[in-house]
């Protein structure tokens, strides 16, 4: 492949390397880690070869980690020693493990695989003939094709398309058919991840050195789509108090090792809602009709507080909200069930009054479902937040305590109400 200068700065600064050897390391070092870069890959491979020979190990592997995999596999093999390639080519693999590392922790289960390395890095100035030829070797070597991403001076400015290799002229520069590809640190946080994987229209994200700029690799968002998609997932069996690894064909004996510590907490529980019923059994027997609401109440208030459950979990899981910024959030929570609040209580005593039970059964009925839904979304908020922060998993068995709490307050409320408002 011909040479072909970034920019004239460029040409300056290799005009400046050939023929001051005795400055050559100094003035390269001077440079900006990207412009030593596009400086050193245009030096003929004798410079090339003295500057690998005889600089600092720390200045080679920073140097060499800003190419390609297949431009710094050519360099490699440039070094005459043996012994000083392997100690260089071993540094470059422990940096790269560390970013693909820092990187893939936006997520628990993202792994190094994430992260792609099927990609040539050329100058914008290079022709698409030039590109194709530069594909035909790559394929011919590894089997596979590449993404060609285009540099400017040292840094990743945008990628080729297939199609462009088609369309444009085998003369034209890469810089003239370039697209723009979106980037990310290697120290992104998973909201930083999220924003653009959700984002329809972007498939590929480059991964950059936070430090330098150079590319780390390439991610797909569609991996990162399946990543974000499979927390929540994982996340429902502890929500529903099941063992993660429990499977439909596990055995009776396992199912019920595995369910049965949950199941008698769940007993307990219950056995709250069932002594608010006795502490109000004169109510009830006064007035029976309040039992058919029981389960109304029970239903409506825990969807609620499972609605918003939901939300917090993709939230949190996301990165979205933390305890410190979740006011906001809750209070649209509240004025959101406050709404619904009343329309069930609309709906419900509506729905007394045809069938001849008076608008009191049925005020009260709907002030104590919309209390429960309130308890609901309260718990539903708040539960996953505080147990993210103190570091537990935020859906461990929530559903037990999210339905303890609103079965508990919209009992109350139902026969406390009907106590003092319809037996008074």
């Amino acid at each position: 492949m011909k040479y072909h200068h970034d920019d004239p700065a460029v040409a300056t600064h290799v005009a400046h390397v050939t023929h001051r050897k005795a400055e050559r390391l100094t003035y390269l070092e001077s440079l900006t880690p990207s412009m030593r870069m596009a400086v050193f890959n245009e030096l003929s491979p004798t410079l090339q070869r003295d500057v690998l020979d005889h600089a600092p190990v720390p200045f080679v592997v920073q140097l060499i980690d800003h190419f390609d995999p297949d431009r710094a596999h050519v360099y490699l093999r440039r070094i005459t020693s043996a012994a000083r390639r392997t100690r260089i080519t071993n540094e470059l693999r422990r940096e790269l493990k560390q970013k693909v590392e820092q990187f893939t922790a936006f997520h628990v289960r993202a792994a190094h695989e994430l992260v792609h390395f099927n990609y040539i890095l050329l100058p914008h100035t290079t022709t698409i003939e030039e590109a194709a030829e530069a594909i035909a070797v790559h394929r011919a070597e590894t089997g596979r094709i590449p993404e060609v991403l285009v540099r400017k001076n040292g840094v990743c400015i945008g990628e080729i398309e297939p199609r462009a290799l088609i369309l444009h002229p085998n003369s034209e520069p890469l810089g003239h058919a370039t697209t723009k590809i979106h980037t990310l640190p290697h120290t992104a946080t998973a909201t930083d991840v999220a924003a653009l994987a959700m984002n329809s229209a972007i498939q590929k994200i480059v991964i950059t050195d936070a430090s330098d700029d150079s590319v780390v690799g390439i991610v797909y968002t569609h991996e990162i789509i399946d990543l974000f998609e499979e927390k929540p997932k994982e996340s429902l069996y502890n929500f529903a108090g099941l063992e993660e690894n429990e499977h439909p064909f596990d055995s009776a004996f396992r199912k019920v090792s595995a369910r049965t510590k949950w199941l008698i907490v769940n007993l307990g529980t219950t056995f709250l809602a069932a002594f608010v019923i006795t502490l109000f059994h004169s109510t009830l027997a006064a007035i029976a009709i309040l039992a058919v609401f029981m389960p109304v109440i029970s239903g409506m208030a825990s969807n609620a507080g499972t609605q918003t459950f939901a939300v917090f979990i993709r939230g949190l899981t996301l990165g979205e909200i933390t305890l410190k910024n979740a006011l906001p959030a809750l209070r649209n929570e509240i004025l959101a069930v406050l709404m619904q609040g009343a329309l069930h209580t609309s709906i419900l005593t509506l729905i007394t009054f045809v069938l001849g039970y008076g608008v009191g059964i049925g005020l009260v009925a709907g002030l104590a479902v919309a209390f429960g839904m309130f308890v609901g979304v309260i718990a539903g908020s708040l539960i996953p937040l505080i147990l993210h922060k103190l570091g537990k998993d935020p859906a461990l068995s929530s559903g037990i305590i999210i339905t303890t709490f609103t079965d508990v307050a919209g009992l109350l409320a139902l026969f406390g109400l009907a106590a003092i408002f319809l037996l008074s």
